[in-house]
């Protein structure tokens, strides 16, 4: 019988996050190698959209065979002594049973060949070439393969002593401290890749950025101490910046599979052009054999970049209990009425007043025949809270006016599927701010007919 360990054992968010990867999108090294390149483009995208600048992000995916990675990093395989400890050494009683299971499965797949040439009329020799190219295919995706990515724009950059926290611990991000429209928002993108890189190939990410106003770039190359999230810097340089440049470049070692997510990789990149037309998309990968390298490049319409995301309020309509303890607990108001009219959005002092009134000062205190009882929001109880909580749930507020969010916009988005698609006829719709869970957003949409697939 096992006994179960008495020792209560904390996690730290990285742990947590390296334990359960697939929460973030890092499942197989094909999806993991996709989940990498997108969160990348999308931290460019924020950074160059934050500060009003269009858009320049240039990805780099560089194949790195297994034979190649032992050597750059110094784990070349040692001269086997013992075969009989490896895996992909047979016996001869394996051998045999493998044979035989080959000539099994060739004798099956040339009578099915048979049967399909007689009804299609195409040769037996071309089916069985086509199904022995897939085999083949299917075995190439099946081997260990490293790339390099690397992700380059001309955004905001980031602060040089802040970039090790920045990238290098889990749960940790400047988007927690307001409410405003972004791509990502729990911090995990680039941190998520690093322990990815992590995990399989125990290699450091460089990171080379630099703000406005800075005349050098800031270099740093670190790991994350999973159990103590936090960052390990192993090297930390100022380079020279003769060309002025800002921006953020981040390059990782990870392990991955590219022709499985191919197709899906360069459809995304195609997905995300057409809703950014006013941004520049460069995508080079670079194959071990020269000839199946690629280059594609998504080149900007326009030059009309939406309005940027401005730090919004929540909508009071659906705030759920524990955000509204959080707000209590971080206001400086002294009345109720103030707090609403002062923390959320669609709450004026009118408004305010109004909903205190009907709540009685959120205690019942009205059918006692106390009145209107307007008092600190830090004085509730959590019978009260819950209270007030239940009743701005019945309140019909105004829906937001969206104001503080970005939209691609109708233009925009008709624009980048006429970029990308070429088709007959295109149609877009904006819908009007509505509000979940406090957050308010606009659906937007375009379809089309004819032209090219997005594919």
């Amino acid at each position: 019988m096992v006994r179960a360990s008495k020792v209560s054992q904390q996690k730290s968010p990285a742990e947590f996050f390296a334990e359960n990867k697939t929460i973030a999108g890092f499942d197989t090294p094909a999806k993991s190698l996709y989940t990498s390149v997108r969160e990348l483009v999308e931290n460019s995208l924020d950074a160059a959209e934050r500060v009003g600048v269009l858009p320049d992000v240039s990805v780099t995916l560089e194949e790195i065979s297994l034979e190649r990675f032992q050597k750059l990093y110094g784990v070349e395989a040692a001269e086997r002594v013992d075969k009989g400890l490896y895996k992909d050494v047979e016996t001869e009683r394996e051998r045999n049973a493998r044979e035989k299971k080959q000539k099994q499965a060739r004798d099956r797949a040339e009578k099915d060949a048979k049967k399909k040439a007689a009804k299609t009329g195409e040769s037996v020799e071309d089916i069985l070439r086509r199904q022995e190219a897939g085999r083949k295919a299917a075995a190439t995706k099946s081997r260990r393969v490293f790339y390099r990515l690397t992700c380059k724009d001309n955004g905001s950059g980031m602060p040089c002593d802040d970039i090790p926290n920045m990238l290098g611990r889990v749960l940790s991000s400047t988007k927690y401290n307001s409410v405003m429209q972004t791509r990502g928002k729990f911090g995990l993108g680039a941190k998520m890749v690093l322990i990815w890189s992590q995990m399989r190939v125990a290699q450091p990410m460089e990171v080379r950025s630099s703000i406005a106003g800075q005349n050098f770039i800031s270099f740093h190359r670190f790991n994350i101490d999973l159990h103590k999230n936090a960052p390990v810097v192993r090297e930390h340089k100022k380079l020279q910046n003769p060309d002025n440049w800002t921006g953020t470049e981040i390059s990782v070692t990870i392990e991955g599979n590219f022709g499985s997510y191919k197709q899906k990789l360069l459809k995304y990149l195609k997905l995300i052009a057409i809703i950014t037309p006013y941004a520049s998309f460069d995508f080079r990968y670079v194959a071990e054999d020269e000839k199946n390298s690629f280059f594609h490049s998504y080149t900007r319409r326009t030059d009309r970049m939406p309005d940027p995301p401005r730090e919004a309020k929540h909508h009071p309509s659906d705030v759920d209990l524990e955000l509204l303890k959080k707000k209590i607990a971080g206001s400086s108001h002294k009345k109720l009425s103030k707090f609403l009219s002062g923390e959320f959005s669609n709450i004026t002092a009118s408004l305010a007043g109004r909903l205190v009134t009907e709540l009685g000062g959120a205690d019942g205190a009205r059918a006692k025949g106390k009145g209107n009882i307007d008092i600190s929001p830090k004085q509730m109880t959590d019978t009260q809270l819950l209270r007030l909580h239940q009743f701005m749930q019945q309140v019909r507020f105004a829906d937001p006016d969206g104001k503080d969010l970005s939209p691609a916009g109708e233009y925009n988005l008709r624009l980048g599927v006429m970029k990308e698609l070429n088709p007959d006829m295109v149609a877009t719709h904006e819908g009007s701010a509505v509000a979940l869970e406090g957050h308010a957003f606009i659906v937007e949409a375009a379809v089309s007919i004819g032209g090219e697939d997005p594919a």
